[in-house]
């Protein structure tokens, strides 16, 4: 039986070459992270963008294995303090316990079928694709799968490969999961996940500014190999401590009209350079309306108060909106909310001063 089990392992890589020659070709040749060859017992544990945990039978929470251990030339790898299993391990090349092949990662459940759990948290936000395969391993038949933020992407029963592509958000987690057995549970896996192409998503926007007043220009970017640069310039000239995603103009004047684009650099030095928005700057904003104003003819010092109703019909329907204290027999209201209500208003004059809500 073991035998048969060792011949599918076989087999299943065959079928994951087979698998992978029909990905674009871009996808393979970016820069992903790799469980396999990031996997260390000595970095700690998250160990980087990896995390490695079991966690209970629902699904609910996320357990960080706490103790490393090294077995010379056997193997590496992760478990709770004081228990064997659930755990992951690392084969060392040359020695192939449980059909493991030689430098795979292996995921084994914890006794009462919880799953074990390699982790990947996204780093930036984007678009990845997730490649991999899980082994059939020893003679047992475990339930794998792929998940994103605890809901399901991918499942198999015991074994398959998978190549997925899913958004991400920075936090978000991916987990690689071998769970439903126990005896004989050893199952080898691997995990590679490609941020897709830089791409900037959000370009900078042409705006209008005034001066004295603050413009913010800003760029959105995903894809690639985070973390990302970046570099503003003005006209195409660098702007000297621009270097964030977010540009902010503050008291503008005249010269600072002009072209701003922004230069773009992942991990992998690939650069994009964004759209130019074009800064116009004036000296005010100048806009026109028709408010509505009432003319009061009363005593100097005396304070009336101003009320509206949008429903005559309704006694109780008026409300304070001013109090006014005249500086001159006749003197003239505006109310400069008027032109943003949606029904008409109607005014009246009243002994002041009135409450307003």
């Amino acid at each position: 039986m073991k035998t048969q089990k060792h011949m599918q392992t076989a087999l299943a890589i065959l079928a994951l070459a087979f698998n992978l020659s029909l990905l674009p070709q871009a996808c393979l040749a970016q820069t992903g992270y790799n469980a396999t060859t990031d996997f260390s017992v000595t970095n700690g544990n998250p160990n980087g963008v990896w995390s490695y945990g079991w966690m209970p039978v629902d699904f609910s929470s996320f357990n960080l294995y706490d103790h490393s251990y090294a077995i010379p030339d056997e193997q590496l790898g992760w478990r709770t303090s004081g228990a064997d299993a659930p755990a992951i391990w690392k084969n060392i090349p040359g020695y192939p316990p449980q059909g493991i092949p030689a430098g795979w990662l292996s995921l084994h459940p914890g006794p009462g079928t919880q799953p074990s759990v390699l982790r990947w948290i996204a780093p930036a936000v984007g678009s990845v694709t997730v490649v991999g395969q899980f082994l059939p391993g020893d003679i047992g038949n475990m339930q794998v799968a792929v998940r994103l933020n605890n809901r399901s992407l991918w499942t198999a029963a015991d074994s398959g490969g998978y190549a997925l592509r899913t958004a991400v958000n920075i936090g978000d987690k991916i987990d690689f999961a071998v769970y439903g057995g126990y005896a004989n549970g050893v199952t080898p896996v691997s995990a590679v996940v490609t941020y897709d192409n830089l791409a900037i998503t959000v370009h900078p926007l042409s705006q209008v500014g005034y001066w004295g007043k603050s413009v913010t220009l800003s760029v959105t970017t995903s894809g690639g190999n985070p973390p990302y640069s970046y570099q503003w310039l003005k006209d195409g000239v660098e702007i000297e401590g621009a270097t964030g995603s977010q540009l902010d103009l503050t008291n503008l004047q005249a010269e600072n009209a002009g072209s701003y684009t922004v230069a773009v650099k992942d991990a992998d030095n690939t650069t994009l350079m964004s759209q130019a928005a074009n800064l116009t700057v004036k000296p005010a904003g100048v806009s026109i309306a028709t408010y509505a104003g009432l003319t009061i003819d009363g005593v100097v010092d005396q304070t009336y108060g101003i009320q509206a109703t949008t429903d005559l019909s309704n006694a109780s329907g008026w409300s304070g909106v001013a109090n006014v204290t005249l500086t001159q027999p006749t003197q003239i209201w505006y109310d400069s909310q008027s032109t943003a209500q949606q029904s008409k208003r109607f005014y009246r004059v009243v002994a002041g001063p009135v409450t307003i809500p």
